[in-house]
């Protein structure tokens, strides 16, 4: 493992400890160690920390690159009991996509369509590629922090929930891609996902408004109940 990798995951297991999470799912449950079908977990760059340590997860893959820092990254996923796929869109490109099909025949991956150089939450055709020849669907999110850290990069932000800050989790339905979809399609199918994740993370903002209210609520008839 790489030090720094060791050290960072060890780091945010113990910051996530503190983090109140709240996770709702549709028909499928990333996180049920028990399912035999796998997914492709649709995750914007930017959340990726929470979609990582946020719960607790089982029979994971994720791609990440051959570069100093992919080494970092992959140390860090692997220490968080993730399978890491070495790879890159460059020369290694088509390696990596072999491995990952062969993966995702016993393991869900975790895809950041908008990586690894954005636009910022933007789908590539990529996660739709690797969806029609796998034959997995894909799995669209949305998460929520109510108090993070912005960790700024080359073209987006990673977000890092403070401590005892509250996280929220949806995921949608599985949206399905034809076998060997035509390149001239993947666009079409790329916005479906783009709008699912989309009304996700709007959902998941306002579920974050609507656990502060009735939190809030809760606080003040407890407060009532202590003057009276």
């Amino acid at each position: 493992y790489n030090t720094a990798g060791r050290a960072t995951a060890v780091c945010m297991s113990l910051l996530f400890r503190t983090v109140r999470s709240t996770v709702q799912t549709g028909s499928v449950n990333p996180y049920d160690s028990g399912r035999t079908h796998r997914h492709l977990i649709s995750v914007w760059h930017d959340a990726a920390a929470m979609a990582v340590f946020g719960a607790k997860h089982s029979g994971m893959a994720a791609l990440t690159s051959r570069h100093r820092d992919g080494t970092f990254v992959a140390s860090t996923l692997q220490m968080a009991g993730i399978r890491v796929v070495r790879g890159s869109t460059g020369k290694s490109g088509q390696r990596a996509a072999r491995e990952l099909l062969d993966v995702a025949q016993s393991s869900d991956i975790v895809i950041t369509p908008d990586g690894p150089r954005g636009p910022r939450r933007k789908v590539s055709n990529g996660i739709v590629f690797l969806a029609s020849h796998s034959g997995n669907s894909i799995l669209p999110t949305g998460f929520a922090c109510s108090r993070g850290w912005e960790i700024k990069g080359s073209w987006t932000t990673l977000t890092i929930p403070q401590p005892f800050s509250k996280v929220v989790t949806l995921i949608g339905e599985p949206i399905g891609v034809p076998a060997e979809v035509p390149r001239a399609r993947l666009h079409d199918f790329a916005g479906t996902v783009q709008q699912a994740m989309e009304e996700l993370q709007r959902q998941a903002y306002r579920k974050l408004q609507s656990v502060d209210r009735s939190e809030l609520s809760r606080s003040q008839s407890t407060l009532t109940r202590v003057l009276t």
